[in-house]
């Protein structure tokens, strides 16, 4: 048996180049890297503590007052609605930032990019630390708002499993809400190396989407928050009214495609 016919344990062997070995690395043990890196960072559990006081102060206003207003589930409605985008916006927003550009600050892109990641698997990479985040942010508000609702005001016309019931629909609807404002703002970021311009040109988008409601209503359903209050207010119906919570779901479905596409397609043509 010649050197270029032997065989080696747990793989084959063509000349000196193994065949049948790994060539990229394992997508758990990746994701496992990512989370670890952007979820335990302090800066996230700080602006986590700040969101948590949206929910906080708004059940502390709605104890003050008199009469059906004084529910819980109203609670919820007002700290994920239009006011309160800039606040929430902010942990997704610094994620989404430091996805591409820290990156390429520091000049780790490149070799990121190359086997054994790739561009796909660094997409999904960075798509899993900003909906981390983004379902983080909306856990946050809604146990929040439920725990102090409960403790300062009442279940009003509906029941608690009710309640839980309809916070949970709006926990999931605003984890995608944000996620597609992180997944928009991934272009930015690919094409930066100053997270700071990214994180300014975020926040700019999630105060102009709170405040554009009082200035024009034609422009408002296409903004990343626009119409959050007419979305999650249609779940305090009876029957409930899915049309805004459906159209706004769809929104941030399109920021997703429209943002992995863009991001794919610039880091592929850009030398980092």
């Amino acid at each position: 048996m010649t050197t270029t016919e032997s065989r080696s344990v747990g793989s084959r062997s063509v000349g000196s180049r193994p065949v049948g070995r790994p060539t990229a690395a394992p997508l758990g043990r990746l994701l496992y890297s990512e989370l670890a890196l952007t979820v335990p960072r302090p800066r996230t559990w700080v602006t986590l503590a700040v969101v948590a006081l949206v929910p906080l102060v708004v059940t502390i206003g709605l104890a003050s007052l008199d009469g059906e207003r004084s529910v819980v589930f109203w609670a919820l409605l007002i700290s994920t609605s239009e006011f309160a985008a800039f606040t929430l916006a902010v942990p997704v927003v610094l994620v989404a930032a430091d996805a591409f550009a820290a990156e390429r600050a520091h000049r780790t892109l490149d070799a990121m990019t190359l086997a054994p990641v790739g561009l796909g698997r660094m997409l999904a990479l960075k798509t899993t630390g900003i909906v981390a985040v983004a379902a983080l942010t909306a856990g946050t508000v809604t146990v929040v708002a439920l725990v102090a609702g409960l403790l300062a005001l009442d279940l009003g016309p509906f029941t608690f499993g009710s309640t839980l019931g309809r916070e949970l629909v709006i926990a999931l609807w605003m984890t995608g809400q944000l996620g597609g404002l992180g997944l928009l703002l991934l272009p930015l970021s690919a094409l930066s190396r100053r997270p700071a311009g990214v994180t300014a040109a975020g926040l700019v988008v999630a105060m102009a989407s709170s405040m554009t409601p009082f200035l024009s209503d034609r422009v408002t359903p296409l903004l990343p928050a626009g119409n959050w209050g007419r979305a999650v207010t249609g779940l305090s119906q009876v029957p409930i009214d899915w049309s805004q919570m459906g159209w706004t779901t769809l929104r941030a479905g399109v920021y997703v495609v429209i943002g992995a596409g863009a991001s794919v397609w610039l880091l592929s043509r850009r030398d980092p």
